[in-house]
């Protein structure tokens, strides 16, 4: 979503479209010569919403799947074009807030997410190629998961480097810890898009965790390793959560518990009132 546009990937013949306000929807990648065989997710929008990259899965026959992150105007007037090729694998491509800069987890077989994968960010200059790709985090034995940066730029990200999914960013090249914790921040990527925590608009990192198996809710002050829980009834955290904030500052997740069937919630993270916005069937 980028100021009132949906950008999507169809299920029927998986090109990328755009749905306005009206909701008129519009394809802005080509159709390929076999149905179906280029396939996009896992996309982000740039600052002044005239690209959107993505990761793209694209299927020849006879061949395996080449994956590459890629980008697309939105206005569907050129070509896909790739920006980061040569593993077997992609996710999070995200972009530093004023556009600049693309950070991106890559990894290559035998390893599957949960093993081993490798962080990187790369400058990104105003025709969106990149330069000066760096590896920040990551390796064979070190899983990365959802890169964010912050509302100010800082890079932020999860890794099981200690034997627990925690918290990390990223001060001059280096990675330092969050808070801490004997508990699960992060979680394997089974699926593309997963978010266990998103910023608000002062910085606040608001996350789902689990601990003693249960999920839960906390808040970071920006600066502060002191982890402020909240109090709500909803213990299981689906996708982990898929926490996204709004910029009027509300947070919004997918939780149950034992008690209560999968809903659509909505948190007010200054009073800490939770509200069920839709529930599952």
């Amino acid at each position: 979503m980028h100021e009132g546009t949906l950008f999507f990937a169809n299920f029927s013949d998986q090109r990328l479209y755009r749905r306005s306000v009206a909701g008129h929807s519009e394809p802005i990648t080509p159709e390929p010569d076999v149905p179906a065989a280029d396939r996009y997710a896992d996309g982000c929008v740039t600052p002044d919403g005239r690209w959107t990259i993505c990761v793209r899965e694209a299927h020849a026959e006879g061949d395996e799947a080449r994956n590459e992150v890629v980008i697309v105007p939105t206005d569907g007037s050129s070509l896909p074009r790739t920006l980061v090729a040569g593993s077997d694998f992609y996710a999070f491509p995200r972009l530093h807030p004023d556009g600049t800069r693309l950070t991106w987890v890559e990894w290559s077989h035998p390893n599957m997410p949960w093993d081993g994968t490798e962080l990187w960010v790369a400058d990104i200059d105003p025709e969106r190629e990149i330069a000066h790709a760096t590896r920040v985090a990551g390796g064979p034995e070190e899983s990365i998961f959802q890169p964010r940066w912050s509302p100010r730029g800082d890079l932020h990200f999860v890794s099981d480097r200690t034997g627990w999914w925690n918290l990390y960013v990223v001060h001059a090249g280096e990675a330092s810890p969050l808070c801490p914790r004997e508990a699960e921040f992060g979680g394997p990527q089974w699926v593309f898009g997963l978010s266990r925590y998103a910023f608000l608009a002062d910085g606040t990192l608001i996350c789902s965790f689990t601990r003693d198996g249960c999920d839960r809710l906390g808040s970071l002050r920006p600066g502060s390793s002191t982890l402020k829980p909240f109090e709500t009834p909803f213990t299981s955290h689906l996708g982990g959560g898929s926490v996204q904030s709004d910029p009027a500052g509300q947070v919004y997740f997918v939780g149950g518990s034992e008690k209560r069937r999968a809903a659509v919630i909505g948190l007010d993270p200054e009073s800490g009132h939770v509200e069920v916005i839709k529930a599952f069937d």
